[in-house]
């Protein structure tokens, strides 16, 4: 993180608009398993789009349900994950760290602002070697990954 987003930081208030952050900034997200915090920034609702989590040869890679940047960064070089490949390739403003969130993360949007709207975003949390986690209307779910869902992208800013 540079000085200029540090300061940048300080002065936005939760659920606010900034594209010189790269989207939505929803607030600080903490892991408390590992001790780690991050400041999650959403894409603009414009840029959600539909598609599969998985194309074909379904199996489960154990996936976190805490930290989706880690999770799309173990999965993105498989080349068969429509929904992560979707994120991790998304650029807006000069950004282009984006990845498709956990489902705790996607909880975590859901509880501090409204971007979110009433569909079905995949996460990148697996549930099974068939499905994957997935949140609408405050409910969390699974959804057979060869189904369609929306993805909203996010990025993070860490807190060392």
């Amino acid at each position: 993180m540079d000085a200029y987003q540090a300061l940048l930081l300080l002065s936005l208030q939760e659920d606010t608009d900034s594209s010189d952050m790269g989207g939505t900034y929803i607030g600080l997200f903490e892991d408390k398993f590992s001790n780690s915090k991050w400041h999650l920034i959403t894409a603009p609702n414009i840029f959600t789009t539909s598609c599969k989590w998985q194309n074909d040869n379904l199996n489960f890679n154990q996936t976190n349900s805490i930290n989706g940047y880690e999770n799309c960064h173990n999965l993105k070089e498989l080349q068969n994950y429509p929904a992560i490949e979707y994120c991790v390739n998304f650029s807006f403003n000069q950004f282009s760290d984006y990845y498709l969130p956990s489902i705790y993360e996607l909880r975590f949007i859901n509880k501090k602002t409204s971007v979110l709207q009433n569909n079905f975003y995949w996460s990148s949390t697996e549930f099974d070697e068939l499905n994957c986690y997935t949140h609408t209307n405050n409910l969390i779910s699974q959804k057979n990954k060869l189904e369609n869902a929306f993805v909203h992208p996010v990025r993070r800013i860490v807190l060392r």
